[in-house]
């Protein structure tokens, strides 16, 4: 669970050293994702509008 800020409709996905799990952002940038393990991973975010997709650093879940 999370929200980007700005807020807005996106892809984001989740990849980590044995999966990738993906969910959407509402308008308001909220998200969910399940499947998400405990361990390392990083987020990418892609705006639904065609905006530039913004990858996170490694960090622990």
């Amino acid at each position: 669970m999370g929200q980007l800020v700005p807020p807005g409709p996106a892809r984001v996905r989740v990849e980590q050293p044995e999966s990738t799990v993906e969910g959407d952002a509402d308008a308001l940038g909220r998200f969910a994702v399940s499947g998400v393990r405990s361990g390392p991973g990083r987020l990418t975010m892609t705006p639904i509008d065609g905006g530039v997709t913004l990858r996170s650093q490694w960090t622990v879940f």
